[in-house]
Parts: C-alpha cells; structure tokens; sequence
C-alpha cells in the first residue's frame, strides 16, 4: 500500500480521570485562598462607604452650624435637644433626629410630613446587616455622643451632651461649636459614631436592634468635630 493512501493515526487521548480529580483540587485550592481576600476587600469597601458619608455629613453640619450662630442642631429657640441614636429616616414630626436638621444642606427635600430617608445617614455595614434597613423607620445605625462620650478609648468624654436632649428627665439644650473646642480640642472629640452592641450598654431601648458585633469588624468609625474621619480598633464600650 501506497504510504499517500495509509491511514494516518491521530491522537486521541483525553484526560484521565487523575488528571480532572488534580485539577479541579487545584482549582479549589485557589478558590480558598482567594475568596478570604475578596471578603476583605469586600469589608473595606464598605468601611470606606461609610466614612464617605461621615465626610458628607460633615460638610452639611458645617452649613448648618454656620448658618444657625455657631449652635450645634438643633439650634436655638427650641426646648429640646437630639436622642443619641440617630435614623436615617425623618420627617416634620421627627426633630431629635440629625437627620430633620441637616436634610436640606445634605441636597434632601426638607422636613414635610413625608417620611423620608437621608441615605448618608445609613451605615452600609449595618445595611448589609439588617436586610430591611430600608424600611425599618426606626433602624438606629449612628448615635452622637452623650454624657461620658465623645472620647476615644482612654480618654474623658463631655460633661454634658453636645447636641442636648429631649426627653423630660435629663433634657439639655443644644451647645455651641466654640463649647466643645474649649472643652477639648475638636479633632480629639468625635460627633458620629458607627454602633453596635459592644457599643452601648444592653439597658437602652434600642439595644436589641443592634448588631451584636461591629459592622466594620475589628474597627470602628468615627465622624470628629473638626470634620476628619478616623476609625480605632474596638478594644470595648464606648467610653461613658
């Protein structure tokens, strides 16, 4: 026969099943190592939303600050003062919320009988916590400091709380910006604080809605009264 006319033989093998078995093992070893780093990424991002919207919070605070005499929302000619934690939904009847305030400086529609939301107001760690942050009108993700609080960790918080107080039994008046400096420097004392259950303690109302670790994992925001954002790792409660 002709060696032109001769079948020509053709390889043919395919992978064994070893080879698929190594393989996919392979692939799956991949997958383990990359997914922690993805995860990270994933929570750094957002940590980073949220000290976002600390910074935009901020630039609507110094607006309004600077338009209501120096006073700390909610100004003057009012007989109350803000609850520490704070929503993002708000509305004509909500004003110890910061929320009610800073709305119409944030770029929002002002208070109304609307409920309405303020999205800078909303930490997207607890967001991705709680799946009805969305519609849980009392969903309380930030809170302002208080009696004991606006410190850091090992350091005195105000003798007073900044922003006043509403209720009846401990209700306080609004302070003004020069206050706080002359209590201590603003960049030491924080104003807006990302929350959870290490947090605060398990007496207040609105403890069981919390999430029972921070948001940020080992780290926690911070919104300061000279407008830097910074973040401390969580060594405990909030300093009270």
């Amino acid at each position: 026969m002709n060696s032109l006319e001769a079948p020509r033989q053709q390889n043919s093998r395919g992978f064994t099943l070893i080879e698929l078995l190594v393989v996919i093992a392979i692939i799956a070893i991949l997958a383990a190592l990359l997914l922690p780093a993805l995860a990270k990424a994933q929570s750094k991002a957002v940590q980073t939303g949220c000290r976002s919207n600390f910074r935009q919070v901020f630039l609507g605070f110094s607006m309004w600050v600077d338009d209501n005499d120096g006073l700390l929302p909610p100004g003057a000619g009012v007989d109350h003062g803000l609850y520490v934690g704070q929503s993002y939904f708000y509305s004509d009847t909500r004003d110890t919320q910061l929320a009610f305030y800073l709305s119409h400086s944030l770029g929002y529609s002002s208070p109304d009988a609307v409920l309405r939301k303020a999205p800078v107001l909303l930490c997207p760690g607890f967001a991705r916590y709680d799946k009805n942050a969305d519609v849980n009108t009392n969903a309380t993700c930030y809170a302002v400091p208080s009696d004991g609080r606006g410190g850091m960790i090992g350091e005195s918080g105000f003798p007073w709380k900044p922003f006043g107080y509403p209720t009846p039994v401990g209700k306080q008046l609004p302070h003004k910006l020069t206050e706080v400096g002359s209590f201590r420097s603003l960049s030491s004392l924080w104003m807006l604080v990302d929350i959870d259950q290490i947090a605060i303690p398990d007496t207040t109302g609105w403890y069981g809605q919390l999430p029972t670790t921070p948001v940020h994992g080992k780290l926690r925001n911070y919104l300061f009264f000279d407008g830097h954002v910074g973040t401390q790792k969580v060594l405990g409660p909030l300093v009270f």
